[in-house]
């Protein structure tokens, strides 16, 4: 069975300009990967097939654990083969404001967790040999306000005094002899930004995990869980069931009502990307001047890196509930295309996708146990490449109750949200009031 199978328009027979699928399964040969017989009883039932799941599925593997990983769709279905492929530290929440709230102490062991998630994952892919065209040109913060510049230049000032991080502030004019705009006001630039493609890094993990021996059970839905006998009964669909001793749910943005209690401290959240037709080669070289990829300061933000081809990736939130028309989406990231780039107003796109993006109510990640047993990790907020594989790899050895599990993110309250349900009926008023701070402070 292949790894990437959504092939189809999810449209019918709609005949659309585009594709709406992701442009990085178009980048690699689906693996076979087989459907493995559920057996009684087993060690660990990991729940979600990410960038989370496999990593955890891998340590614990390797410490002889009978480790069985369930998908509800096919194996990198979700965000871990849906995301713009931008690799970095740091967290939703700023760093000004983790500074803020936690107080230099804690803030301090908190960003250092996502210093540590970067260094891993580039390590580790060096040392596995997983081609995924990793590479370091950094990341350009982008200020769309000009009140903004003054947040850039303290985060600017405490990524220099306590993590040594190489930074560079970046005026108005400056800004523009990057990239020919001028919609932004400046900006930040941080050397430690990486990209890579998300699907041949996903397979490279993969792969990984299926020559250590890990079980995976595709198209095989979780949809209860009981506690009996000291363990874990999982009800499974086709009226399945198995015996685990321990359960993990790596689920993300994707975490069904089957899981009521990761559901009630979770916020998924759409967001689109379009894939452009490339871009003469003439033009683009007197638009772009940086390797860099970009995002910006919006509540709304756009985030934009170039191929090396000369096709341009765009993405941003248009919207904040699911089921909107992915044509209108497209639509206004067109638009917002035309806003940052002028130049680019024919430009036509090739691929249109969306992926479910977790929010937590303080924009920090979360790993764990709940009060019942059953293991977490998720929520990384849009930071999700290296905080997912590193953190689902410090959860595998938090279930080992391994000291390597340890770090200060299991010291922060899980909130749940109040009166919440998902997805939360108050979204549409929250997209307007973000709408309506992006326009006017």
């Amino acid at each position: 069975m292949s790894v990437f199978i959504r092939r189809e328009n999810p449209f019918g027979t709609t005949i659309l300009p585009f594709k709406t699928t992701p442009y990085w399964w178009e980048t690699v040969e689906p693996l076979k990967v087989e459907n493995k017989e559920i057996p009684t009883q087993i060690d660990v039932a990991i729940i979600g097939s990410g960038y989370t799941g496999l990593w955890a599925s891998i340590i614990l593997k390797e410490k002889g654990l009978n480790v069985h990983v369930f998908e509800a769709k096919e194996l990198g279905y979700g965000a871990s083969t849906r995301n713009a492929g931008f690799v970095g530290s740091g967290y939703k929440l700023g760093v000004s404001k983790l500074f803020k709230i936690y107080g230099k102490d804690k803030a301090v062991e908190l960003y250092n967790i996502s210093l540590k998630a970067r260094k891993d994952i580039e390590e580790t892919i060096r040392k596995e040999n997983i081609d995924c065209g990793f590479v370091v040109p950094g990341h350009l913060v982008a200020a769309w306000k000009p009140r903004h510049l003054a947040n850039l230049e303290r985060t600017a000032e405490l990524l220099e005094k306590y993590f040594s991080l190489k930074t560079r502030l970046l005026d108005k004019a400056s800004l523009s002899a990057c990239m020919e705009t001028d919609l932004y006001h400046g900006g930040l630039f941080l050397a430690d930004g990486a990209l890579l493609n998300p699907a041949h890094y996903y397979q490279g993990v993969l792969t990984l995990a299926i020559n250590k021996g890990v079980n995976f059970h595709l198209q095989t839905e979780v949809q209860q869980i009981e506690q009996k006998r000291g363990k874990f009964e999982v009800t499974l669909s086709g009226k399945k069931r198995t015996l685990a001793s321990e359960v993990l749910i790596a689920t993300n943005g994707y975490t069904s009502s089957s899981f009521p209690e990761i559901q009630r401290r979770i916020i998924p959240l759409p967001s689109t990307i379009v894939l452009t037709e490339p871009i003469d080669q003439h033009l683009l070289e007197r638009l772009i001047h940086t390797k860099s990829a970009v995002y910006d300061t919006k509540n709304f933000l756009y985030y934009f890196r170039f191929l090396d081809d000369g096709k341009l990736l765009f993405g941003g939130r248009t919207h904040l509930s699911f089921g909107s028309s992915i044509t209108e989406a497209a639509k206004e990231l067109l638009r917002s295309i035309y806003m940052v780039f002028p130049a680019l107003k024919e430009i036509k796109i090739r691929n249109v996708w969306e992926g479910k993006v977790c929010f937590t109510l303080d924009q920090l990640p979360h790993y764990g146990r709940l009060t019942n047993g059953i293991h977490y990790c998720l929520g990384y907020c849009g930071h999700g490449v290296a905080l997912a594989s590193y953190l689902g790899k410090l959860t595998a050895y938090y279930l080992l109750n391994d000291p390597r599990g340890q770090s200060s993110l299991l010291t922060l309250p899980f909130k749940k949200g109040f009166f919440y349900k998902t997805p939360p009926w108050s979204l549409p008023l929250i997209g307007l009031w973000y709408r309506l701070k992006d326009a006017l402070f």
